[in-house]
């Protein structure tokens, strides 16, 4: 590269190349946070986004600015203080921070953000945290760490190039610039390790029955079954699949991560929960009807203090308060109503009925075997004309 500093002894007391140093170490820390979040977050957002998965991109709105901080504020401390030793810690600080912020977006993190668009949820542990999750994080701190120590020491020396090809006004040039993506190599080691660890036992349940629902609406039973998937398990309800759908992954193993349950909802108001086993689909089952029911069953303990799922092997378990609750509101519940599904997030689904009285409930299911009804609320009456 050509030299616009011949002299390369840099000057730390000059206002002008200090001001350099720090932008350098300020767009080192951007390049790094940004790479880190579109190729951690943004390929996983893609991916599941092409599978219908709900919520795609949320690790991605929370990750990003977050990571881009992160590694800002690393990138301007190693250029400021301009000594190895503390680079080397303010970037693996950054790198633990990164892998605390990946272990947890998936499950705190999303949790905040169905806390925020869905109200009657806050509070509710939407996608718990587990144990696997918690030892993949304390891995991945270890794998962080290191990363962090690699890109601190590379921070002296990109700064130190980026000083060496500014421009004769002393300004960034683009040999800078280009200088500054160094690390980009030590990022990719990053989210290979984030998308192993964090991000792909979460996604390839959604994945394998997304894949699983095309072949069966296109009638590609050999292709399914050399994947060891279960085409029979979706096919034999053929008759009912849309070609809009989206995937919720309803239960996860919180021990290992290799289980789970996810939701298939079409538009046309059927739905079905299959087990997956890692990348294969076990069965299917309809759900819809299954919670329209427990609905009805719910109204009927208001009214008459009936609970069918006490001697039914239904899976479900409600609380006695909620029993209660229903019961206090037994003269606002009529015989006519409508049930419906208002809305899902993971695991979690909240069940409406309107009766002809203009009452209105809404009660919430959690988890999948069993399934605990916790909460029914009275819908305020409506003030409008």
């Amino acid at each position: 590269m050509a030299n616009d500093h011949p002299d390369r002894t840099i000057d730390w007391a000059d206002a002008t190349a200090h001001r350099l140093l720090l932008s350098a170490g300020t767009a080192y820390g951007v390049i790094f946070g940004l790479g880190l979040a579109l190729m951690a977050w943004g390929r996983d957002a893609l991916l599941l986004a092409s599978s219908n998965a709900h919520l795609a991109g949320v690790k991605l709105i929370l990750g990003l600015p977050v990571a881009l901080l992160i590694c800002a504020l690393a990138g301007r401390l190693t250029a400021h203080v301009s000594k190895v030793a503390l680079s080397v810690g303010a970037w693996t600080v950054a790198g633990i921070l990164l892998s605390i912020l990946a272990g947890h977006i998936p499950f705190e993190g999303r949790n905040l953000f169905v806390w925020v668009v869905e109200p009657p949820l806050r509070g509710v542990s939407v996608f718990p945290y587990g144990d696997s999750a918690a030892a993949r994080t304390g891995l991945l701190m270890v794998i962080g760490g290191g990363v962090g120590a690699a890109a601190g020491l590379l921070c002296q020396l990109a700064v130190e190039w980026a000083w060496n090809v500014a421009s004769s006004r002393s300004r960034l040039s683009w040999r800078s610039w280009a200088v500054l993506f160094v690390s980009m190599p030590l990022v990719l080691v990053f989210t290979w390790a984030i998308d192993d660890l964090i991000n792909r036992p979460l996604r390839t349940p959604l994945r394998t029955t997304s894949r699983l629902v095309r072949f069966v609406q296109v009638g590609a039973e050999e292709e399914a079954e050399a994947l060891e998937l279960n085409y029979t398990t979706i096919d034999n309800h053929r008759p009912r699949l849309t070609d809009t759908y989206l995937l919720h992954l309803a239960a996860y193993d919180l021990q290992t991560l290799g289980r789970g349950h996810v939701d298939i909802l079409f538009d046309n108001r059927f739905a079905l929960r299959c087990l997956t086993l890692e990348n294969r689909v076990g069965y299917c089952r309809p759900i819809a009807e299954t919670y329209r029911d427990w609905m009805a069953d719910l109204i009927d303990a208001g009214r008459r203090d009936e609970r069918p799922w006490e001697n039914e092997s239904t899976q479900l378990v409600v609380d006695e308060a909620v029993v209660r609750g229903l019961q206090s509101w037994s003269d606002r519940l009529g015989e006519r109503y409508t049930v419906t599904q208002e809305s899902q997030y993971g695991g979690v689904i909240l069940m409406g009925a309107e009766f002809e009285t203009g009452a209105q409930i809404n009660c919430r299911f959690r988890g999948v075997s069993p399934t605990r009804v916790d909460a029914c609320h009275m819908a305020p009456p409506s003030t409008s004309p």
